[in-house]
């Protein structure tokens, strides 16, 4: 069941974008009974996918993308060479008390479950304090604890239906599904149905809204905003992924740059969208310019959303 209240596009837009800024910007503070303990620094998570125990599994690891395999390898071993007080916490971390392994251990994590973490590794004294960021993200990397695209954006639409929900009680409140690339692309498309999970194809660039997701069979983003040009349309999308870019509050670009902004174009906003491949730019890139990696997207709408003059 739809809620009856309305939302704008404006305020579709502000909530992806603070809940990006959130993401890219997790707040620590200082071990309590120190001089620094008032003081805050703020943490880009990084991208993670998959669990290590996945490299067990030989037909599966092997279909994975090198880039993937290697860094399930290297945490791995990360995990495995661990000091006996990180591996305790670690372990206390990924595993509930029945001993299965929770989602923020294979790239599932939340956002407030890593802000719990970074500070409780830090009272702990399992990290030790530093004013610079960049210590925490490595550690993050060093141990696999990210975000991965489709979480990031199933985040994201629960922050949405949320605030489209108003004033409801949290437990009225519906809870976006576990999302995954290929399990949304065959629902925009009519092929599966699931319980609250349900999205509606926008056929063409131009009948995009804020808050409607790019997804293929290997990527998933939501996009932030619209602007019209007269040579196309540019999006621009909140995406989680393993690409090269500058965290948040450092200088220098990383790998597994996680929660980040991407601007995309594309030049034929009448046309289906299964037609085209946008044009892409980070937001440091002069220009848009063609990408080897990207592929053709399909819109979806997610259906909880209940839009103000919604309609193809």
């Amino acid at each position: 069941m739809k809620t009856t209240s309305y939302y704008s596009e404006t305020q579709t837009t502000l909530a992806i974008g603070n809940f990006l800024a959130e993401f890219q910007n997790i707040e620590l503070h200082g071990p309590p009974q120190t001089p620094n303990a008032h003081r805050s620094v703020f943490v880009h998570p990084p991208y993670m996918m998959q669990s290590v125990r996945l490299i067990e599994n030989v037909q599966q690891f092997a279909k994975l993308a090198e880039r993937h395999q290697l860094r399930l390898q290297r945490v791995k071993a990360a995990r495995d060479n661990a000091n006996d007080k990180t591996k305790q916490f670690l372990r206390t971390q990924f595993y509930d008390e029945n001993g299965q392994e929770r989602l923020l251990a294979n790239g599932r994590a939340t956002l407030a479950e890593i802000k719990q973490l970074l500070q409780e590794a830090v009272d702990q004294k399992i990290i030790p304090w530093s004013e610079d960021r960049r210590a925490y993200r490595a550690w993050l990397k060093t141990y696999g604890l990210g975000i991965d695209c489709s979480g990031f954006v199933e985040q994201a639409l629960q922050r949405l239906v949320e605030i489209s929900y108003g004033e409801r009680k949290l437990e009225q409140i519906p809870k976006v599904p576990f999302l995954r690339s290929g399990w949304v692309c065959q629902s925009i498309l009519g092929q599966t149905e699931r319980e609250n999970g349900k999205f509606d194809v926008v056929l063409r660039p131009f009948q995009a809204k804020p808050g409607d997701i790019l997804v293929n069979q290997h990527h998933m983003r939501i996009i932030i905003n619209t602007h019209f040009l007269e040579d196309g349309i540019i999006f621009e999308a909140a995406e989680s992924t393993s690409a090269k870019d500058i965290p948040a509050g450092q200088a220098e670009e990383e790998n597994d740059i996680g929660p980040r902004l991407i601007l995309l174009k594309y030049p034929h906003p009448d046309q289906p969208i299964t037609k085209q491949n946008p044009l892409k730019r980070r937001v440091m890139d002069p220009q848009f310019a063609p990408d080897a990696d990207e592929k053709t997207y399909l819109i979806g709408r997610y259906q909880l959303l209940n839009w103000e003059g919604s309609g193809n």
